[in-house]
C-alpha cells in the first residue's frame, strides 16, 4: 500500500497517502476476502432447488432474492460482516504502518495512550471496545433471534 499510493505513476501523486483514504483502502483489500468466504459459505449452503422451485412457481428474479434467497444467505452475511468489524476493529498492524495525524484509529490510539503511561485512558476506551464488540455480539444473537422467530433457517 505505501509503495502503490506514495506516487502510483512518476510524476502523478493522487494524494492519498497520509489519509483516511489509504487506511480504508488497506482495511477493504485485508479483510475483504474475510467476507466473501463467509458469503461463498452462504451461498454454497443454499440449495439449487429451492430457486428452481421458486421459478417454477411463477416468481420473478427479484422475488425469489427477497423470499427465498435473501432469508436463507442473511445469517451467514451478517456473520462474516460482523467477523469482518470484530477484526478491523481491534486490527493494528496495518493500522501502525499507514496511519497519520488526523486518521488514527481505535488500536492507535489504544496503543498511544499505554505508550504514553495513560494506563487509565487506555484502560478506558479498551472497555469501551469490549462493550462495542458486546453490543455487536447483542445484534448477532437479535439477528439470529429474529431468524429464528420467522422460521428461517439459522446458519
Amino acid at each position: 500500500m505505501i509503495l502503490t499510493w506514495m506516487e502510483p505513476l512518476p510524476g502523478w501523486n493522487p494524494g492519498i497517502y497520509g489519509s483516511g483514504a489509504i487506511l480504508f483502502i488497506a482495511y477493504v483489500c485485508r479483510f475483504l476476502v474475510l467476507q466473501l468466504r463467509a458469503g461463498l459459505a452462504a451461498f454454497a449452503l443454499v440449495d439449487p432447488s429451492m430457486e428452481e422451485a421458486a421459478r417454477a412457481g411463477g416468481a420473478g428474479r427479484a422475488a425469489v432474492w427477497r423470499a427465498v434467497l435473501l432469508p436463507l444467505l442473511l445469517p451467514g452475511l451478517a456473520g462474516g460482516a460482523l467477523l469482518v468489524f470484530f477484526t478491523a476493529l481491534t486490527e493494528l498492524t496495518v493500522s501502525a504502518l499507514l496511519w497519520s495525524p488526523g486518521a488514527e484509529t481505535i488500536g492507535i490510539t489504544v496503543f498511544g495512550f499505554e505508550q504514553g503511561g495513560d494506563t487509565v485512558y487506555s484502560t478506558a476506551l479498551s472497555t469501551l471496545l469490549v462493550l462495542l464488540l458486546g453490543a455487536g455480539c447483542g445484534l448477532m444473537a437479535g439477528i439470529r433471534h429474529f431468524a429464528g422467530k420467522r422460521g428461517i433457517r439459522k446458519a
